[in-house]
């Protein structure tokens, strides 16, 4: 069986949707502009819009809905960098036992993640009208390992690029924090924007490249209980083996 045959569980986003996250509050972000109504005028996961416009990396056009989008990004970083591919999915399988009972849609604003750092900041020319507001929303938070809250109006007014991205910054997030114990998603929105660029494998590879240092595991003990294990050779010569 081929590694990446695990595309076929995917994705996560599926409507009853799932992401990842080991600890309370992790989440991902959006620029948003909102009307004098408070409606959405317009939306983009920082991700994609620091890549775009801080490195200046041309975004991907990709069609299909966000399963197949992501299918596609995990194929392309198999593709480029198996090291990365396997853990990130292996991250995205270990999800497939969510339900949809631990995904809360709300209309409720999120608490805003005190660890996304994010570099660039719009502006409002092109994107808003002159009294409009950009600021930085919540889409996703988390009460536990295993409880999620989605922000609907937000995650809805995403596009299918933007969804996809989000599912990856979840998971990439979701496998460094607990392999690496980074505190903070700046690594994640880079590695998201390099993927969901639109640059050659080899330009990818290199992009990824500070970052792809395999993670060695750390060893496994396993507990020994009392008088059940000796160590050392038998007090009697006689008794000893030799090859």
């Amino acid at each position: 069986m081929k590694t990446l045959g695990i595309v076929g569980w995917m994705i996560l986003l599926a409507p009853g949707l799932t992401f990842a996250g080991n600890e309370v509050g992790n989440g991902g972000g959006a620029w948003v502009c909102r009307n004098s109504q408070d409606e959405v005028r317009w939306i983009q996961l920082v991700d994609l819009f620091e890549a775009e416009h801080e490195p200046g990396l041309p975004q991907m056009d990709l069609p299909g809905d966000p399963i197949q989008i992501t299918s596609q990004i995990l194929e392309r970083l198999h593709r480029v960098n198996r090291d990365l591919s396997v853990p990130i999915a292996e991250e995205l399988a270990r999800l497939r036992n969510f339900t949809s009972t631990n995904v809360e849609f709300t209309h409720e604003v999120l608490r805003v993640v005190d660890d996304s750092l994010y570099r660039v900041i719009p502006e409002t020319t092109g994107r808003c009208g002159r009294r409009d507001v950009i600021r930085y929303e919540q889409v996703v938070n988390y009460r536990s390992s295993s409880q999620v809250v989605v922000q609907e109006d937000l995650f809805r007014a995403l596009s299918a690029l933007d969804q996809a991205a989000l599912v990856f910054h979840e998971a990439v997030y979701a496998d460094r924090r607990r392999r690496r114990s980074e505190a903070d998603s700046v690594i994640s929105r880079r590695m998201v924007g390099l993927l969901f660029a639109g640059i050659s494998d080899e330009e990818l590879a290199q992009g990824l490249a500070p970052w792809a240092t395999p993670f060695i595991r750390q060893p496994e003990f396993v507990r020994v209980e009392p008088g059940t294990f000796l160590m050392g050779s038998p007090a009697e010569p006689s008794q000893h083996v030799t090859p």
